[in-house]
């Protein structure tokens, strides 16, 4: 895919399942909101995809596999390998925001993330959402704050939302284990 209009597809919404997907190329976007699989998720489902092109915008939010989830939506056993930029923030491995009591969980990224703030290796900014069992192993590049290796900005209602990975890393590692 090379791509400067956003993601494979513009939206997933309601009921939408997409799943079993590999993305490669380039995918960009002047505005903002870009994926590398979609550019929104809202009420639907990606699972078992996987993002290795490099995904960027000239303004804010973008991720690899979702620039923007919400509305419970949910993003399951998928990963990212490829850059993720964004010229301003709210930039993720997975989504570059995630809202709305969405959920990512078993994803994993090891491309490196770069923005001016709000930046994850999972999430770039999280409001009233979960992220679970995911890791990353990328680099997280910020150029002022809110950075961080899983979760760069948080808004609200997230802190029961991380389990104890270390208590449950066998948990972890079987269902992550057919993305490594």
């Amino acid at each position: 895919l090379s791509n400067t209009e956003g993601g494979l597809f513009r939206s997933v919404g309601k009921g939408g399942t997409v799943q079993n997907l590999v993305i490669a190329g380039d995918v960009s976007k002047r505005d903002s909101i870009v994926g590398g699989l979609a550019d929104q998720c809202s009420g639907g489902t990606i699972e078992s995809c996987a993002n290795t092109a490099d995904v960027s915008t000239s303004a804010r939010i973008a991720g690899g596999i979702a620039g923007e989830l919400g509305s419970g939506a949910s993003v399951q056993s998928c990963y990212n390998t490829g850059m993720i930029s964004g010229a301003l923030g709210n930039v993720g491995g997975i989504a570059g925001n995630a809202f709305g009591g969405s959920t990512v969980r078993n994803c994993y990224n090891t491309g490196e993330i770069s923005a001016q703030s709000k930046v994850g290796g999972i999430v770039g900014n999280n409001d009233s959402s979960a992220v679970q069992y995911c890791y990353n192993a990328g680099a997280v590049v910020g150029e002022s704050y809110i950075i961080g290796g899983i979760v760069g900005g948080f808004m609200s209602g997230v802190s029961g939302s991380f389990p104890q990975i270390g208590m449950d890393l066998a948990a972890f590692m079987t269902n992550i284990q057919p993305f490594i």
